[in-house]
C-alpha cells in the first residue's frame, strides 16, 4: 500500500445537513467507434456529488472510470467518441449542452482537473507563473497582469510550494515530478472551482511525495469545501481519501456505497477480487492473489454479466441476463444477480 491505511476523511466529514449536490450524472452512456465494432467505454452511469464528499471511482484498466472522468468535462474526442445518452449538471451548468464558449467557462471556473501525467500536462514553453497568470486571466480577463500574479503565487503557497517566487520562474522541465503535480493542483484551483476531478493523482510519484500530495488535496478539502472526484486503481489512495467509492467494470456502476461499506463488507464478487488482490502488512503470503483471466472486450462484451467468466460465484442466470444495480442489506449499491435471488426470497 503506497500510503498509510488510516482514513484522513475522519478529519473533515461532519455533514451538517443535506444541500442540493453540486453536480449529477444521469444515465451516462459514452461509446467509441472502432474497427473491432462499438466499443461501449461507460453505460448508463449515474450518480450524485455532495460538496462534503471525496468520491473514489476504482477499477482495472479499462474500466471505464477515466473515460466517465473525462466526460465530465466533455473532454471525449467526437468522433470516434459519441455521447449517446445521459446528463452532467454542473452547478446549474449543462455540462453536454454547452457549446464550445459556454464549456470554457464551466472548465476551470466549475470543473477543475488534476491530470495524471503532470509534466505533460504544462506548457513545456512557459514558464509556471506564465502559466497560471494566463489561467486566471483567461477566466476574468478585467484581473490585471499585477493581480493575476499574485494570486497565482497565494494559490501556490495553498498548495504546499514553499518557495513559490523562486518555483514560479522554472519551466517544467526544471522542477520535480512531485513540484509539477503542485503546480498541476494550483492550475485546477486557480479560478475557484465548484468541482475538483483527480485522475491518478500520485502515479509515478514515491510513497512519501504521494502522502504529501494527498494530505495537500484532503486538507484543501476540508478547508475550502471543495468536494473531489478520485479516479484510481490504488485502494491505499482510496483508504486515505474516499467518503464514497463506485467500483467500475467492464463501463458499468458494479457497486457503490460509503467508504466503510465497501471497503470493510465489500457485496460484489468484483469488489472482493479487488480488495482480495491488495497486498497487506499484517499478512505472510507466498503468492499475492491475482483476479483470474482477463476483462471483457468492450465492443464484445458477452450476454449476461461482464464479470461472469472471472467471477468465483457464477450461475446460469449470469450468461443470460444483465444484473440489475440493487441495495444489499449493508446498505451499498451491487450489480449482481445474487441480490435479486436474495430480495425474491425475503418477499
Amino acid at each position: 500500500m503506497s500510503v498509510t491505511s488510516q482514513n484522513l476523511y475522519a478529519a473533515g466529514s461532519a455533514n451538517k445537513g443535506r444541500r442540493p449536490p453540486v453536480m449529477s450524472v444521469s444515465q451516462l452512456t459514452v461509446h467509441f467507434s472502432s474497427a473491432a465494432g462499438v466499443v461501449k467505454a461507460a453505460e448508463d452511469v449515474s450518480f450524485d456529488l455532495d460538496e462534503s464528499e471525496v468520491l473514489a471511482i476504482v477499477g482495472e484498466s479499462g474500466s471505464g472510470k477515466s473515460v466517465t472522468a473525462l466526460s465530465l468535462l466533455k473532454l471525449v474526442q467526437t468522433p470516434p467518441g459519441e455521447y449517446v445518452s445521459g446528463t452532467i449538471t454542473v452547478d446549474g451548468s449543462s455540462v453536454l449542452d454547452a457549446d464550445h464558449k459556454e464549456l470554457e467557462q464551466i472548465r476551470g471556473s466549475k470543473i477543475s482537473m488534476i491530470f495524471q501525467n503532470p509534466r505533460a500536462a504544462l506548457n513545456p514553453s512557459l514558464t509556471v507563473l506564465s502559466q497560471l497568470i494566463e489561467t486566471i486571466r483567461r477566466h476574468d480577463p478585467r484581473i490585471a497582469v499585477v493581480q493575476a500574479r499574485q494570486k497565482a503565487l497565494e494559490t501556490m503557497r495553498a498548495v504546499g510550494v514553499a518557495e513559490p517566487e523562486r518555483v514560479a520562474a522554472n519551466y517544467p522541465h526544471q522542477i520535480s515530478g512531485g513540484m509539477c503535480q503542485r503546480i498541476g493542483l494550483a492550475l485546477a484551483l486557480a479560478c475557484n472551482p465548484k468541482v475538483l476531478i483527480a485522475d491518478e493523482p500520485t502515479t509515478q510519484l514515491d510513497a512519501h511525495v504521494q502522502a504529501k500530495i494527498l494530505l495537500t488535496l484532503k486538507r484543501l478539502h476540508i478547508e475550502h469545501r471543495i468536494p473531489i472526484i478520485l479516479i484510481t486503481h490504488d485502494f491505499g489512495v482510496v483508504r486515505a481519501m474516499a467518503s464514497r467509492i463506485i467500483v467500475m467494470y467492464a463501463g458499468k456502476i458494479q457497486e457503490e456505497g460509503s467508504a466503510d461499506q465497501v471497503l470493510n463488507n465489500p457485496q460484489h464478487p468484483y469488489t472482493r477480487a479487488l480488495i482480495a488482490s491488495v497486498p497487506r502488512l499484517d499478512e505472510q503470503v507466498d503468492r499475492l492473489y491475482q483476479i483470474p483471466g482477463q476483462p471483457p472486450n468492450l465492443a464484445k462484451l458477452p450476454t449476461g454479466c461482464s464479470f461472469q467468466d472471472r467471477c468465483p460465484n457464477v450461475h446460469d442466470k449470469c450468461r443470460l441476463s444483465q444484473p440489475r444495480l440493487l441495495k444489499t442489506q449493508s446498505g451499498s449499491y451491487a450489480r449482481c444477480h445474487l441480490f435479486e435471488a436474495a430480495q425474491e426470497a425475503s418477499r
